[in-house]
């Protein structure tokens, strides 16, 4: 062995393949100038892995790293000496850094177009580049070690604005390359079709297809600003293909097609002419261009056997034959052919690694005439806890052959076969000696703690075997049979087993067919197990009856975790039983009831067992009918004290809950304006509304509004404070006056960060809180708060939001009038003030419209004299349908009929309601004083 010649390539993997550590180490440390080049440490490692080897996997584990590597070749060139003819075969190793060097040194004659940026970097900035080629697919699946070294290799280049980066006037070389975009903008002009320019910015790329395949686009790329570009050229490229040989250009493709497909759904790019077959073939298509461009070898003999087939997974040398020099390709399918000497091929592997599990698995193929599966063998040797056989389209044969297998093997702990046509007949006993079914060879195997059947379309037949099983198999913890036409027998026969179980933590029955007789069973397994931690029971049609028998089962439960039942009717009763699980638990953290048609008369239940929970983490109940539920929830939450340093997370959005017309009687310090209605025979609902009488008390009760006692109007006392009755139901809008200069203005990062919740909230309930939260804390610029307000589609969105903002706003009597411009309709503004009062939210841009004035309102009166200034102002103004109303009664009314002696002050009554029109004719003079006016 030439110790400078990268020929000792092969003789290091074949030590690994082969298991000797000894060759292993005297070839690596004599080879240490070609294994620490071209980076083969890992590839042997991964054979001796797929081998079996793990005396020789555990060597290149135990801290044998590049530092040892470059001793290794200090000690060999003390050894000997090195003529020039040596020198010349070392630089026929490196020859990826010749390449490299001189791409370095044709792309330094370009300088006279743009300033090229020094290569040399920091530890930060390398990790910044490998940090961007990471996120695009090409990249994404090379090892560190290559990431770095495209990062160290890649050109970086200066352009001006209007400078030409790709087209016409850019070189052979640069049409050829790829282009990442650092900083500054790049625009691309479509040539070949009518789509529309695309706009490159930061961490954007361009020319895939061109390093990849060497086909050349027509379009014109131009600086739109200064921008700084990161170029990756082919001979770059060209070293590390020859590193990972086609297993890159397999991912690459795959992956290239998976984002130029999803480009074209989003209307980013078009359908080509070779992208019709589908995105599967498309990426074989740039798999062979890529090997063909990069002249990537491919040994002849097994070429044809490639091309043919048309998957792929990973490259693992299993077989001992003359075509080991090239590892044969695993599949997710049975991709051994009609070969008949595959079966002793295997045997003869597993004979030298004492793989007595293959034998069994190769027999048994034989004796039910099917083939071995590649993805079976594979997963069996990787040795990993769960073995991973999803979506293999594996039948009941097959998975009969697999359970030979299960029998012996003991380095794995579970296997999926979620997605797989397997049916009852691959997991029951079969006329064979050697398969006995899934289910039986995992109450053989004692290791196997795992068993995912999702999918498989089998019955009640093997439920009620499986049933058998865990009452008597103390391993099994999780089991998943979801997404199986189980029915109520199946569900029934399993129950009686967990019963018995001691092992059991993980069930999932979710979509099994199951109703109210399997849920009573369910819940009389509750009551008996006491292992279980976590169960999935959605998407089953328990109804009201069976959810909550299912539910009173759990609650008897001593150690269950986490509960899954959405997608159930639950309905009143079962809400009812939800509320008293929550109560009685002590170890559910987290409960999802979504879309459980739990409705408002089962809210009380649920805040009572949230009053006195103190586990409880995460509950999902969006989609149920909760209506006025969802605050009396909400105000549980906030007023149980166990929660005090810790608030779960409840999902309450989408559940029929009118924000905008709902009374709490929860007085927010902060921010009080709102709407109120309070049980005077209450005491919590009395000591709210004690707040609410000091505030009033200090404005001489001009801040509440529309006070209704059992549905009576009256006006709260100026002269002293209100007696409150000792019953009745009070009702009233108030009105926060007060100014808090003392709080500080809304930062504008945060204001940022309020509008990107706003847009990603999913209800009218979430945003509303969220501008409640906000304004706890701070004042709201008026340019800001117009803004919130423009973030709102709904009218009563706008008009609660309005309501929070109130009293935060800075300069309110100025910004009011154009809120209400901007995000009011006329009609839309008369709610407003009967709300708010005409004083704070008068119309000054749209005098003319409807008026409702208090008459017992000091502020009222002030806004009635500002209306009949304006009519003063504008001469052609008339007022309108004039009414005064009763205060206690609407029936009761008085229409005016000398408006001019109504207008003096002296002549209004002391208390009642009056209503008017006030009117300004279409006609030019009305308009030219209406101008004036609002000018």
């Amino acid at each position: 062995l030439d110790l400078a010649d990268n020929d000792g390539n092969r003789p290091m993997l074949e030590a690994a393949r082969l298991g000797s550590v000894r060759m292993v180490t005297t070839l690596r440390v004599a080879g240490a100038n070609w294994t620490s080049t071209n980076h083969e440490l890992l590839n042997a490692r991964d054979l001796a892995l797929a081998g079996g080897h793990n005396e020789v996997v555990a060597y290149y584990d135990q801290g044998q790293n590049m530092g040892q590597d470059e001793a290794a070749v200090q000690n060999v060139h003390a050894y000997g000496e090195h003529d020039e003819s040596e020198e010349e075969e070392r630089e026929d190793v490196g020859e990826e850094v010749r390449q490299l060097e001189g791409v370095e040194q044709e792309e330094v004659t370009e300088q006279a177009k743009d300033m090229e940026v020094s290569s040399e970097m920091d530890d930060q900035e390398l990790q910044d580049r490998c940090d961007i080629l990471k996120m695009h697919p090409i990249f994404e699946s090379l090892h560190q070690e290559h990431v770095q070294l495209v990062a160290r290799s890649s050109l970086l280049r200066k352009y001006r604005r209007n400078m030409i980066i790709l087209g016409s006037e850019a070189t052979v070389q640069e049409s050829a390359s790829m282009f990442f975009v650092l900083s500054g903008e790049v625009r691309v002009q479509k040539q070949s079709n009518n789509r529309h320019d695309d706009l490159l910015e930061e961490g954007d790329a361009y020319g895939e297809r061109a390093l990849l395949t060497g086909d050349e686009s027509a379009d014109i790329v131009h600086a739109n600003k200064d921008s700084l570009l990161m170029f990756v050229s082919k001979a770059v490229m060209s070293t590390i293909l020859f590193i990972e040989n086609t297993v890159y250009a397999e991912t690459v493709g795959a992956s290239w097609a998976g984002k130029v497909f999803q480009d074209a759904q989003s209307g980013k790019a078009e359908i080509s002419s070779d992208m019709e077959e589908g995105e599967f073939h498309y990426g074989k298509e740039i798999e062979r261009m890529i090997t063909i461009h990069y002249e990537i070898p491919i040994i002849e003999e097994v070429k044809e056997e490639i091309d043919r087939k048309a998957r792929k997974i990973q490259e693992v040398p299993l077989l001992d034959d003359i075509l080991d020099g090239v590892p044969i390709r695993m599949m997710h399918n049975h991709d051994f052919g009609s070969d008949k000497k595959v079966s002793d091929r295997i045997r003869g592997s597993a004979a030298k690694n004492d793989e007595e599990y293959l034998f069994q698995y190769v027999d048994a193929c034989q004796e039910l005439g099917t083939q071995p599966m590649h993805a079976v063998i594979f997963q069996i040797r990787r040795s990993e806890k769960v073995m991973n056989l999803r979506g293999l389209q594996m039948n009941s044969k097959q998975a009969l052959a697999l359970s030979a297998a299960l029998t012996y093997v003991r380095a794995i702990e579970g296997v999926d076969l979620s997605n797989n046509p397997i049916f009852d007949n691959g997991c029951l006993n079969s006329d064979s000696l050697r398969c006995c079914g899934i289910v039986n060879s995992i109450a053989l195997n004692t290791h196997i703690k795992t068993l995912i059947l999702s999918r498989t379309r089998i019955s009640r037949v093997t439920a009620a075997q499986l049933g058998d099983v865990l009452a008597h198999h103390a391993s099994i913890l999780k089991l998943d049979l979801s997404c199986n036409n189980l029915a109520d027998e199946g569900i029934e026969a399993l129950a009686k087993g967990l019963s018995k179980s001691s092992s059991i933590r993980d069930l999932n029955v979710s979509n099994t067919r199951c109703t109210f007789r399997g849920a009573t069973a369910l819940g009389h397994m509750f009551r008996s197990n006491q292992t279980l931690e976590i169960v999935n029971l959605s998407w089953n049609n328990f109804l009201c009856k069976g959810s909550t028998a299912l539910l009173k089962g759990i609650t008897m439960h001593p150690k269950l975790v986490e509960v899954h039942m959405e997608w159930n009717l639950l309905g009143h009763s079962g809400g009812t039983a939800l509320g008293q699980l929550l109560q009685a638990t002590t170890t559910i953290k987290r409960v999802d009831v979504s879309h459980c048609g739990i409705p408002a008369s089962a809210a009380g239940s649920i805040c009572a067992g949230l009053a006195n929970n103190s586990v409880l983490e995460n509950m999902q109940m969006q989609f149920n009918p909760l209506k006025d539920g969802v605050p009396l929830i909400k105000d549980t939450m906030f007023a149980n004290k166990n929660w005090k340093d810790r608030l779960p997370s409840i999902r309450l959005d989408n559940c029929e809950f009118d924000v905008c017309n709902y009374a709490t009687a929860v007085v927010n310090s902060t921010i009080p304006t709102g709407h109120y209605k309070f049980d005077l025979s209450k005491p919590d609902d009395r000591k709210e509304l004690g707040k609410l009488v000091t505030l009033a008390i200090s404005e001489d009760g001009e801040n509440w509004r529309n006070e209704t006692l059992d549905g009576v109007r009256f006006n709260y006392p100026k002269a002293h404070a209100w007696v409150v009755p000792p019953k009745g139901i009070l009702e009233l809008d108030f009105v926060d006056m007060g100014k808090r200069d003392k709080d500080g203005i809304m930062p504008e990062v945060h204001f940022k960060q309020l509008t990107t919740m706003l847009n990603g909230a999913a209800s009218s309930e979430a945003r509303i809180d969220l501008i409640k939260q906000v304004c706890t804390g701070y004042r709201i610029l008026g340019e800001d708060a117009m803004a919130l307000m423009y973030s709102l589609n709904r009218t009563p969105e706008r008009e609660e939001a309005l309501m929070a903002l109130f009293s935060r706003l800075c300069g309110r009597d100025a910004i009011m009038p154009k809120i209400l411009l901007s995000c009011f309709n006329r009609r839309e503004v008369e709610h407003v003030q009967y709300r708010l009062g005409t004083y704070y939210t008068f119309d000054s841009y749209r005098p003319e419209g409807k008026y409702r004035f208090d008459l017992g309102k000091q502020m009222e009166i002030d806004a009635m004299c500002h209306l009949i200034g304006i009519k003063q102002k504008i001469p052609s103004s008339e007022f309108k349908f004039v009414r005064v109303y009763d205060l206690t009664s609407r029936v009761n009314s008085q229409s005016v009929e000398n408006v001019e002696n109504f207008l003096v002050e002296e002549n209004w009554p002391k208390s009642g309601i009056l209503e008017l029109d006030f009117h300004i004719p279409d006609t030019v003079e009305g308009l030219a004083e209406k101008k004036m006016f609002v000018e």
